[in-house]
């Protein structure tokens, strides 16, 4: 299960997706990470904080989510539906918002057994 959080999370996201990205080295109050698609401008890049990043790969990759009790939120990615009941997922994320949720979902789904490693600079996952 993917326990990822903050910019290891963004970092396993950026690669599991294929975004070429690098760690900010800029001091700062709060850390950053930096994502650069190719041929394009560099931007910070926080799918599991920011919905701008988050949202659209929920809906590429149609990552379920939904609440699971008190103040944590349940992703599903991979499902088979038995009428109107979700009969298995491929892969599954928890965590305390949506988004983290979601994108726990999807690192688990795109690398079930591959160790993620962060872009240079960055501690080890």
């Amino acid at each position: 299960m993917c326990e990822l959080f903050g910019e290891d999370l963004d970092a396993a996201v950026a690669a599991v997706v294929g975004i070429a990205a690098e760690a900010d080295t800029t001091p700062r109050d709060s850390k950053a990470f930096f994502a650069a698609p190719a041929g394009g401008k560099s931007y910070f890049f926080r799918p599991s904080t920011s919905w701008n990043d988050g949202g659209p790969l929920i809906e590429r990759f149609g990552i379920e989510i939904e609440p699971d009790g008190h103040d944590s939120w349940s992703a599903f990615v991979g499902t088979t539906w038995g009428g109107n009941e979700r009969c298995g997922w491929q892969a599954s994320g928890f965590g305390p918002t949506p988004l983290i949720a979601a994108m726990r979902a999807l690192v688990e789904w795109k690398t079930p057994n591959v160790e993620v490693t962060c872009p240079q600079g960055r501690k080890g996952l």
